[in-house]
């Protein structure tokens, strides 16, 4: 039972009223028909809850009504666990669709005709909507007027998945609203399953170097600085940097960081820019990655999917950051020993973007450095170990085992991997035949979602 419903049992059990209730407790009549009503909720452990507890109590006995004071407690316990759980998923929910959609809080709080510093309050958890399918059918109403076009579509594709059709209706967008805000949003075991079974057939394959790829030639002369627009000045900017460092002498680490959308590059693209980064591999360059996460576990997993065996290589070092550093501007920088390339789009519209490719050097020990902040402000996502520093990795286990409890899991669907889990802190992911090869993830989201889907195997 949910909390109103316990409460007016212990009520109706009492034979109590609740202007009798309200003078033991000390709470008002107002509030105590809010809770029996379920309008409100008293947090577990509250003060209220004790109270309410308390006075049922008293007056069981003056009605010489057998009733335990802990008994009461204990349900009401229970009773507002239950609730407020769903209200933190309500709230996290709430939270993440804000950070995702980049919706301004004042403009929502004008359209719902709420108080900003209470839509705030949601936010951090601190309060909740009297009527939660109110407030998500309002909110649904807002984020259809506001994404109703070709670019919002394709942003509630990232966020809720389907097609463009799915949100061309107001009460379609309304209803995925709605259910998104009140469901946990746990990845399904069908993804995490996938990505698991294609990764325990591509560790089969020998750790090695991608095989070179051909790419054009450029000209001589690049020049110093050049800039470019637009989506397709997107295209020539990432050819121009790549190919100037894959032609040079420099071997020196090339670092990558795009949290610009994917949507409107096309498939050619995406291959020339994985030929690119196969071909200085095959020069000895090593990448340093920092990947933006902040997408739908589906295509986190695709990504991650993609990027396996370059991983293999041993070349790979991959971050990712907690928040996006520009919500309103996404931003990439690429840095290599000779060139970079900077680049920012407005985020609703990626073609209104601007970019340069600089071999300067004044401009360049700047790129660096910006580089290097990004860096300490970025979390490691995977570290791979293969047999060439198994010893590091047998150090890191000696050394987690330390102060947690680690335990391996082995599932018979995939017989070539195996999981090392220390909940809540990483997960390795290790190749059981031929050479041993660790992933060791350290992203809390996808930590969870492999937890879940091994324990509910």
């Amino acid at each position: 039972m949910n909390f109103s419903q316990t409460l007016n049992a212990y009520i109706k059990a009492v034979g109590c009223t609740s202007k009798e209730l309200s003078q033991v407790s000390g709470i008002s009549v107002s509030q105590i028909s809010k809770y029996k009503n379920g309008k409100r909720t008293p947090r577990e452990n509250s003060e209220q809850v004790k109270a309410l507890a308390r006075g049922l109590y008293l007056l069981a006995e003056k009605k010489e009504v057998k009733i335990e004071h802990e008994e009461i407690i204990d349900s009401f316990s229970n009773a507002s666990r239950k609730k407020n759980d769903s209200l933190d998923i309500f709230s996290e929910n709430f939270r993440f669709l804000i950070k995702q959609l980049k919706i301004n809080m004042s403009d929502l709080s004008s359209f719902m005709n709420y108080d900003p510093s209470f839509l705030s309050k949601i936010k951090n958890s601190s309060r909740y909507p009297s009527n939660i399918n109110s407030f998500c059918t309002e909110m649904g109403r807002f984020i259809a007027k506001r994404f109703n076009n070709p670019d919002g579509r394709m942003a509630l594709i990232s966020v809720f998945g389907g097609t463009e059709d799915k949100y061309r209706e107001e009460s379609e967008i309304i209803e995925c609203v709605q259910s998104f805000l009140t469901t946990k949003q746990t990845p399904s075991n069908e993804l995490i399953g996938t990505f698991l079974s294609s990764l325990n057939k591509t560790v089969v394959a020998q750790s090695k170097r991608a095989t070179p790829v051909r790419l054009p030639s450029i000209p001589k002369t690049l020049g110093r600085t050049k800039y470019y627009f637009g989506l397709r000045g997107m295209q020539s900017a990432e050819a121009d940097f790549f190919r100037t460092t894959i032609l040079s002498s420099s071997k020196k680490s090339v670092f990558i960081h795009s949290d610009m959308g994917m949507n409107e590059v096309d498939g050619e693209q995406k291959q020339k820019l994985t030929e690119a980064v196969e071909m200085l591999i095959s020069k000895g360059i090593s990448l340093i990655m920092i990947h933006n996460i902040n997408r739908p576990i589906n295509e986190m997993l695709m990504g991650l999917e993609v990027w396996i065996p370059l991983y293999m290589t041993g070349m790979v070092s991959s971050f990712y950051f907690d928040e996006l550093l520009s919500s309103d501007f996404p931003q990439i920088l690429c840095t290599s020993g000779v060139a970079a390339l900077q680049g920012e789009c407005i985020s609703t519209n990626q073609e209104a973007s601007t970019f340069l490719v600089t071999t300067n050097k004044n401009q360049l020990e700047y790129y660096f450095k910006k580089r290097d902040y990004m860096l300490s402000r970025a979390m490691p996502l995977i570290k791979f170990y293969s047999s060439e520093n198994e010893e590091e990795f047998n150090s890191f286990i000696k050394n987690s085992v330390s102060d947690s409890k680690v335990h391996e899991i082995r599932k018979k669907e995939f017989p070539n991997i195996s999981f090392t889990v220390n909940s809540g802190k990483w997960i390795s992911i290790n190749r059981i035949v031929s050479d041993p090869i660790h992933f060791v993830v350290f992203n809390k989201r996808l930590i969870k979602a492999i937890d879940v889907f091994l324990k509910n195997q």
